[in-house]
């Protein structure tokens, strides 16, 4: 029986894997679900993860740098739409740093227009309608620093055997280059290729996501 974890991507917040979580709740060797809170838009959740070896971590973009940042022990991991190094690993590293300085350099006046220019590359068609009031301008702007400078390659290459990873095909975010990643992890890395251009696709398409999920659990706990 498994504890899954779920970590929202930037710009997001835990509803992100609501729908997710709500499928997978219930089901064979799924013990619990638990959302974890990054705070971009809330005052500070004290996230709490149950030490032990049967915890299985999702996390969503940023999310896996969070995830790689705390070194936590885990059964498995489901990484949807990012890499150990968010620039390095992308087709054209450049532009992204680009991307990302000129996010940095705006949200601090004007962070409707970042987020939800973000929301419509991520393929949601409506954007969320947030008060300025809620937002954590310093949280977003320290976590694309993160994204921009970090790089996390030692740990992720340690937890390599036991991670699924998941790309989208059209992914305007995290533009994956597989052709880096193979150089890096080898060619038996495990990932899956989804024919989506949404950097949301666990929001927008729950179901597929979760199929996603479970059945790699099934497969590891076999």
């Amino acid at each position: 029986m498994f504890n899954l974890y779920f970590v929202h991507g930037w710009g997001f917040e835990e509803s992100f894997w609501l729908p997710v979580g709500k499928i997978l709740e219930g089901k064979k060797n799924v013990r619990s679900i638990n959302f974890i809170s990054l705070n971009f838009f809330e005052s500070e959740k004290i996230n709490s993860v149950t030490r032990g070896n049967n915890n299985i971590f999702v996390t969503h973009s940023y999310g896996l740098n969070w995830f790689l940042d705390r070194k936590e022990n885990c059964y498995a991991l489901v990484n949807f739409f990012a890499a150990p190094n968010f620039l390095k690993f992308q087709k054209n590293s450049e532009k992204s740093k680009i991307i990302l300085d000129l996010m940095i350099k705006k949200l601090k006046d004007s962070p409707n227009e970042v987020l939800n220019k973000f929301y419509r590359n991520c393929g949601l068609s409506n954007s969320l309608k947030l008060g300025v009031e809620k937002i954590n301008k310093d949280k977003l702007v320290n976590a694309l620093k993160n994204l921009r400078d970090n790089s996390n390659l030692e740990e992720f290459l340690r937890i390599k055997n036991k991670t699924l990873n998941i790309f989208a095909v059209r992914d305007k975010i995290f533009d994956v280059s597989l052709s880096k990643l193979k150089k890096f992890l080898g060619s038996d890395f495990d990932y899956v290729l989804i024919d989506s251009g949404s950097h949301a696709f666990p929001l927008l398409e729950p179901y597929k996501a979760s199929e996603i999920i479970y059945n790699y659990i099934i497969d590891r706990s076999l």
